[in-house]
C-alpha cells in the first residue's frame, strides 16, 4: 500500500509536468477597427443650431460607435 501512495502521485506529477513545457505562441497584437465620427468642438448650447464648423472629425474604436452617432455630413 505504501508503494501505491508513492507511485501514483509520482506518475501524476510527471504527467502534469510534461505539459508545462508546451507554451502557446504569443498572441499577435491586432489593431482595433476604427470609424470616423463627428464630434462637437465645444459645448453646444440648448437651442443652438449645429453647423459644420461646430463639428470636428475624430477616430473612435468601432466598438464604441453607436447607431445614433453622426458619421457623415451632407450639405
Amino acid at each position: 500500500m505504501n508503494t501505491e501512495r508513492i507511485v501514483v502521485p509520482t506518475i501524476a506529477a510527471a504527467y502534469l509536468a510534461s505539459g508545462l513545457g508546451d507554451k502557446p505562441p504569443p498572441a499577435q497584437a491586432t489593431t482595433p477597427q476604427t470609424v470616423d465620427v463627428r464630434a462637437a468642438k465645444s459645448d453646444i448650447g440648448l437651442g443652438q443650431t449645429v453647423t459644420v464648423e461646430a463639428l470636428q472629425r475624430q477616430t473612435w474604436p468601432a466598438v464604441r460607435y453607436g447607431v445614433s452617432s453622426l458619421t457623415t455630413i451632407q450639405k
